[in-house]
């Protein structure tokens, strides 16, 4: 069956637009209660970002669930590394998460986590799909529950404390000493940001540190760094660390200034573990849009990189089939096994900072070692996303361009799996010809979707 409403990281639209009504989440919301696993005296719980639509969503998903007699217990704005974690914690059936994660504030979004914290097995959210296309279509047999045997759903916002003490604990020093921006993207990591690195013994400044719907992710956070940039050198910070709405990505700022994004922070973490003797296999996953110069930097360091699809589920699969522990994205989705089972944004950030303090040195001279390759990517708006791929004039033009570009860069081209764009990402040696093979192809691309 072909995915219909899930993508890379589960539904994901505009709020009350086409998709993301209330009517489709209460249909969502009794298909999740209908086909996936339940235990006696189970639980379902249910977290949120700070967005405007996210009450709306989380209304319509408690009606969906309760209605066939499904308990949830509604955590309140929390990150979605909070709910997985807790998930697999408090012994829930599921965990949810209500998020379109760095996307703009109109967005909405609806993950889903399984009893033991992971993202959902491709075939389990396929029979969700159909479940869910039955249910829509009005084809469903499923008995809705009735009196004494609606459940009454639950808040307890206490449960975050929890996850907390878990950061913490997880920590190998202390940070005292330490000068840290947090720029918490008005999104779900503010309410809690100051309590974790204030615990951690860091000296804490919070940009953007208000759960504020309307602004989410806008011009802040990991997508838009320049306000942390500027504090980080106004302040004399040793580091800044930007989050996306849902907290589950980091992109950081080093003494300088500098980006430092998920390859950066991937180079970082894993050069750490490895002279530390802790990185298994010698290895790291990243994906196909990995930076070629993490590649060849970590084969300078005797680290091998392993490519996945995009998507942290399968840099997560392909961690748990090869027994490596470190994995991530370029776009900070950074997972150790050793510490979690999804991308952390505060608990990476607590990560890079303890490496800092281990090591004596700057966060600019510990990823001095980084070679980056100039990396252009364009994102074109299509009307159809498989069409355009399987296209065969975009698809000789790519591999002429490849032949041209030989082993100096390569090119990557791929749907998104959130939004109808076609990504089209060159890297070159220089940056003069990685722009100019990106917007060659990115015209192909605009060409053969009309």
């Amino acid at each position: 069956m072909k995915r219909q409403y899930f993508g890379t990281d589960g539904v994901r639209g505009v709020a009350n637009g086409s998709l993301l009504t209330p009517e489709f989440v209460l249909a969502l919301g009794q298909a999740i209660a209908n086909t996936l696993p339940s235990t006696e005296n189970g639980f379902i719980l249910i977290g949120r970002d700070s967005r405007v639509s996210g009450l709306m969503l989380e209304s319509a998903l408690v009606a969906g669930i309760t209605s066939m007699g499904r308990k949830p217990v509604c955590l309140g704005i929390v990150p979605t590394p909070a709910v997985s974690y807790l998930t697999a914690t408090t012994k829930a059936d599921l965990g949810i998460m209500i998020s379109a994660s760095h996307n703009p504030v109109p967005d909405n979004g609806i993950k889903l986590f399984n009893k033991t914290g992971h993202k959902l097995a491709d075939d389990l959210e396929l029979k969700l799909e159909q479940e869910l296309s039955n249910r829509l279509a009005g084809k469903t047999t499923s008995k809705r529950v009735t009196g004494t045997n609606i459940p009454l759903p639950e808040s307890n916002k206490e449960l975050v404390n929890l996850y907390i003490d878990y950061l913490i604990n997880k920590l190998p020093v202390n940070l005292n000493g330490m000068n840290i921006v947090c720029d918490a993207a008005f999104g779900a990591a503010a309410p809690w940001v100051n309590t974790v690195f204030t615990k951690a013994g860091a000296n804490l400044t919070t940009i953007n540190g208000e759960a504020l719907g309307s602004k989410i992710n806008v011009n802040c956070g990991s997508t838009n760094i320049h306000q942390l940039q500027q504090k980080v050198l106004k302040n004399k910070a040793d580091l800044g660390l930007a989050f996306d709405g849902d907290a589950d990505r980091l992109i950081a700022v080093d003494n300088k200034g500098n980006k430092i994004d998920g390859d950066s922070i991937l180079y970082t973490l894993a050069t750490h573990l490895f002279k530390q003797n802790k990185l298994k296999e010698s290895a790291i996953v990243g994906t196909v849009m990995s930076n070629m110069g993490l590649e060849k930097s970590l084969q300078e360091q005797g680290i091998a990189l392993i490519r996945a699809k995009v998507g942290d589920r399968y840099v997560w699969q392909q961690m748990q089939s090869k027994n490596i522990i470190l994995g991530g994205e370029q776009s900070g989705h950074i997972i150790n096994s050793e510490w979690a089972i999804t991308g952390d944004g505060m608990l990476n950030g607590l990560q890079l900072a303890a490496v800092i303090k281990q090591s004596g040195k700057t966060l600019a001279e510990l990823t001095s070692g980084m070679q980056v390759y100039p990396q252009c990517l364009i994102n074109v708006e299509v009307a159809n996303k498989q069409q355009t791929m399987n296209n065969k004039k975009l698809l000789n033009n790519k591999a002429k361009a490849e032949q041209e570009l030989q082993d100096k860069g390569r090119i990557v081209l791929r749907p998104s799996g959130t939004q109808q764009l076609i990504r089209v990402m060159v890297e070159a040696q220089s940056e003069e010809l990685a722009v100019k093979t990106a917007k060659k192809i990115a015209t192909v691309v605009e060409e053969v979707s009309k």
